[in-house]
């Protein structure tokens, strides 16, 4: 897809219990998807208006985020798990 709306930025990063989601104006997040180095999805929300995702059950690691908007547009950006 191509890129229309700029980034996808996570905070805090690293994270131990919240992590916030931040994008561009214009780009509704529907769904939110984190996956382990091994490309395994490890969790998964969709969104009502609220782009956090609560990370305190994973394991300590680095793993992937990817932001699905509701017109199909895919972000992702990597984020580190304490």
């Amino acid at each position: 897809t191509t890129d229309l709306y700029g980034e996808l930025a996570v905070f805090p990063n690293p994270v131990s219990h919240k992590l916030s989601v931040a994008v561009p104006d214009h780009f509704t997040i529907f769904n939110l998807q984190v996956f382990n180095l091994n490309g395994k999805l490890v969790k998964t929300s969709y969104t009502k208006g609220d782009p956090t995702l609560l990370v305190e059950t994973l394991p300590n690691g680095f793993y992937i985020i990817k932001a699905t908007s509701t017109q199909g547009v895919v972000k992702s950006a990597s984020f580190i798990k304490l």
